[in-house]
């Protein structure tokens, strides 16, 4: 039996992502995916009643990859917070960086779409501070708890940045410095600063 091709959602993911790195969310419409997929208006249609629809679904569905897979990271990985961070900040950043246009569409149009789509980003971010939250736990100093929103905050503001300059295919080298200024208020210089010293990401 031959390869299994590609279901009609999976090429309307494909052409969604492929429009909104081309040309933005607020050009979107039903009738440029049905065009670059090769289904008809109606086709799509039955799937998605409106762009912002399509935009929605495929959104939750890149979401739902990434929360798994940053879970998955830091839960799977063998040693101290300090490392159990590094391993998800990379899964995170490794997995902007396999597909440029999916992370514009997953960290950048998503805040033209609407304010229950920021409020979902917003989540996104929540969900990395409170793996970096959980270093408060290892705090000598008794850290204050908005630390993790501030690290947060300056990552994805980093890749958002990024990407909106075209940068997004290096993501992964900012790994080293992303998680030195994340263990530095919570295990101090000498830890912190291990972190300059590794590889920005294994083999």
């Amino acid at each position: 039996m031959g390869a299994r091709g590609p279901t009609e959602r999976e090429r309307i993911r494909a052409a969604l992502i492929d429009l909104v790195d081309e040309g933005g969310y607020e050009a979107l419409e039903l009738r440029s995916i049905a065009e670059r997929t090769g289904l008809s208006s109606s086709a799509v249609a039955r799937e998605f009643p409106n762009p912002e629809a399509c935009f929605v679904a495929i959104w939750e569905e890149i979401d739902a990859e990434l929360a798994s897979l940053l879970n998955d990271a830091y839960e799977n990985e063998e040693g101290d917070w300090p490392v159990r961070l590094r391993a998800a900040l990379d899964a995170f950043l490794g997995f902007l960086d396999v597909d440029p246009g999916r992370a514009r569409l997953y960290v950048v149009e998503v805040m033209l779409v609407s304010e229950a789509m920021r409020a979902r980003r917003e989540a996104a971010q929540a969900r990395l501070a409170a793996i970096i939250g959980r270093g408060r736990q290892e705090s000598e100093d008794d850290a204050p708890s908005k630390i993790a929103e501030a690290v947060s905050g300056a990552v994805w503001y980093r890749v958002e940045s990024r990407l909106r300059r075209g940068d997004g295919p290096a993501l992964r080298a900012e790994l080293p410095l992303m998680t030195y200024f994340a263990v530095l208020p919570y295990r101090g210089t000498e830890i912190a600063r291990a972190q300059l010293a590794r590889r920005s990401h294994p083999e």
